[in-house]
């Protein structure tokens, strides 16, 4: 599975809009050619950076490509829990990375699952219960493999109130 159609509208809209900005400023300045060249140039980045995610399940495990030529794999049978949140503190439970831990890898493999569709994930946490049905997995995988995909607002926990004093 590859990145889903509309990360590639978000990303890919937000660097249009900057570079037709650009192109404007070119184009008043007089090098219109140099303008398009770039703004192709950077678009021509962008969709070449979004398809570079990439998660294949197989047989024998999960393979996630990422940006910047990592890849992990993990097996079926060495994968010991799986969660979702963030990878920094904030004050939001969101599932935006999912977590594989291994018996055979020290480091987990986290995967960017912000990139992907619905109905990619989901496939992706049935194959997790399916063929790893001894593996601990958090609500949000349980319901991912059902195929109910939780909102970012469901997801978010009440930010703590400070004490007086």
């Amino acid at each position: 599975m590859y990145a889903a159609v509309s990360t590639y509208i978000a990303l890919g809209g937000i660097w249009a809009l900057l570079l037709g900005l650009f192109i404007s400023l070119m184009v008043v300045k007089g090098n219109c050619l140099e303008g398009v060249l770039v703004s192709a140039a950077v678009l021509v980045f962008v969709v070449a950076w979004v398809r570079s995610f990439k998660v294949e399940m197989s047989n024998e495990g999960i393979h996630y490509r990422s940006p910047f030529f990592r890849h992990d794999r993990v097996k079926w049978a060495s994968i010991a829990s799986v969660s979702t949140g963030v990878r920094w503190k904030k004050p939001t439970r969101s599932p935006l990375h999912m977590m594989i831990k291994s018996h055979d890898v020290a480091r987990p493999v986290t995967i960017n699952i912000k990139v992907f569709g619905r109905n990619d994930l989901a496939a992706l946490a049935g194959a997790i219960r399916r063929w790893s049905p001894h593996a601990a997995v958090d609500k949000t995988i349980e319901r991912m493999s059902a195929g109910q995909m939780p909102s970012l607002h469901e997801a978010r926990a009440p930010l703590k109130k400070k004490k007086p004093g």
